[in-house]
């Protein structure tokens, strides 16, 4: 997972996944990109939706869309219908830390905070954008009044140590992942993390025996098919492993991390007989978000179709990124 949260300038990729329950979403982020040598990822739970009001409704079909100035005013009106709409004040909240506006998200989380202090998700969205902003004892401390809240529940567990790994307290994030697995043992992305954890801190063993839970998993949706493809990949199943993203892809086409994940398997595999550099810019072209961060990808796709100096040109666009002052303060441990 990226150190101190993600850099201000990146479209988050989104999608979305069922929970159990009536009228409940998950609207989950997903973010992958190369920190000091290290593959490190981010997973955030944000918020939670229902039906309400036609503003509210238009609001979250134009946060589905990626349409996020649309959003934010169908939420005002809905708030300007009702200044007391707790859920207008959270989504709107949802799509501020989507566009990494966080001083406005947190603003907006306080207010429904105001309005019902025990708003589960409000403080879970104040820790997210806490974390963002380098404010670590603020995101803590929100989550922990979220976890108070509701014990059981995964999301506010699953951020809780998401920040502790993002400010390198790779210990801590392991004893709060476990909890997290021990709630829910089949919430695949939680073992999935700690086995990347645990390859960064060269714990090979205990990564693969992560890596291995993920695949005691039946996948239904579109995360939990993209993880399970991740973790056949650093086992080496790579059949599986393109199986996997092709299924995740087939359930949801408009999502970036299967296609850019297939793309590196495509372009960098260790088995030569995986490596096609066409296939490769193929799915690199229909992808529509997340590149910006990440032109390693299509420089190793350059490399291995032997244009060369396209790769030093994408490379270069890559190390211009990583080298930018908003990346710079947000990418050191």
């Amino acid at each position: 997972m990226l150190c101190k949260g993600l850099p201000n300038t990146i479209k988050k990729d989104i999608w979305l996944s069922r929970h159990r329950g009536p009228l409940k979403h998950y609207l989950l982020i997903m973010k992958r990109y190369k920190v000091k040598r290290k593959w490190l990822y981010i997973f955030f739970v944000i918020i939670q939706f229902s039906c309400g009001p036609d503003e509210l409704r238009k609001g979250f079909e134009y946060q589905k869309l990626g349409q996020y100035d649309r959003a934010i005013e169908a939420y005002d009106k809905a708030i300007k219908a009702n200044p007391k709409n707790i859920e207008a004040w959270r989504n709107k909240g949802s799509v501020f830390i989507l566009v990494c506006r966080h001083e406005e998200a947190i603003t907006a989380m306080n207010k429904a905070i105001d309005m019902n202090p025990n708003d589960y998700w409000a403080w879970i969205g104040k820790g997210v954008s806490y974390s963002e902003i380098g404010r670590f004892n603020d995101a803590v401390k929100s989550l922990k009044v979220a976890i108070k809240i509701n014990p059981k529940d995964i999301a506010a567990w699953d951020i809780y140590g998401m920040v502790f790994e993002n400010y390198g307290e790779f210990e801590k994030a392991l004893e709060v992942f476990t909890v997290v697995s021990k709630l829910n043992p089949s919430f695949g992305e939680v073992w999935y993390y700690k086995g990347i954890i645990y390859k960064g801190i060269k714990k090979y063993n205990e990564a693969t025996n992560a890596f291995k839970e993920v695949l005691k998993i039946e996948p239904k949706t579109y995360a939990e098919w993209h993880i399970k493809g991740y973790a056949l990949f650093e086992l080496g199943f790579y059949d599986e492993a393109i199986h996997a993203f092709d299924k995740a892809i087939q359930i949801n086409p408009f999502a970036s991390e299967a296609k850019l994940k297939k793309a590196w398997l495509l372009a960098t595999c260790p088995q030569d007989k995986y490596r096609d550099g066409d296939k490769a810019i193929e799915i690199w072209e229909k992808i529509e978000y997340l590149k910006e961060n990440n032109y390693d990808i299509l420089a190793a796709i350059y490399a291995e179709m032997g244009c060369f100096d396209k790769a030093v040109i994408a490379q270069e666009k890559n190390i211009a990124y990583l080298l930018s002052p908003l990346c710079q303060d947000r990418c050191r441990l």
